[in-house]
């Protein structure tokens, strides 16, 4: 073997080294390229799917916000709604009411209301009645046994009236303005206009 020929068999065992080494270092390469593709196509996996977490859990929390201020001021409307339609329906049964209390068939439902609850007290009852009434109710209580006052009351504004005895300890109220505000809840109620939570 010659010079030229050792050195020709050298180089070729040096390029089959050399090839060897570097199809070693592709499949280093691409096994450490895919590793690193793969750690990184996780990590932004987890991030994408952390971060949508957060936004929809953030969207879920804003959402349920606006729809709890959207019910609550439906439900301020409905009430506001509700007690204006309440306050006119009493407004106007208190105006009826009201005109009753001017007519003569009044005058004997006070008698009869007035005889009822003194009745009920015995002797020394004193009678509460509005203002408007007292000359009347006066006039009733002269022919009542055990009636020993009559008096205006600031708490009767639509009319009939209010007995007490004598040492305050019992006190009976049959007026139109206590019916009224005894109604309000049996006429909520019945009308369906009361609201659930």
């Amino acid at each position: 073997m010659n010079q030229n020929e050792k050195i020709e068999g050298f180089a070729r065992e040096i390029y089959k080294n050399a090839d060897a080494i570097v199809k070693k270092m592709q499949t280093k390469t691409a096994r450490a390229t895919k590793e690193q593709l793969d750690q990184f196509s996780a990590k932004a996996k987890a991030d994408f799917e952390s971060r949508a977490a957060y936004e929809t859990g953030r969207l879920r929390t804003q959402t349920n916000r606006e729809i709890a201020r959207l019910h609550a001021d439906v439900r301020r409307a409905a009430v506001q709604h509700r007690e204006e339609i309440v306050s006119a329906v009493f407004e106007k049964a208190k105006h009826e009411l009201c005109a009753f209390c001017r007519t003569p068939e009044y005058c004997d439902t006070l008698e009869k209301c007035i005889k009822a609850l003194a009745s009920r007290i015995g002797e020394g009852a004193t009678v509460f009645v509005c203002a408007r009434d007292l000359p009347a109710a006066t006039d009733i209580c002269k022919d009542i046994a055990g009636v020993k006052d009559v008096c205006a009351s600031d708490e009767i504004s639509i009319g009939l009236a209010a007995v007490c005895n004598s040492d305050k300890t019992l006190f009976l109220e049959d007026t139109f303005d206590s019916r009224l505000r005894a109604q309000r809840d049996v006429f909520l109620q019945e009308s369906g206009m009361t609201l659930e939570a």
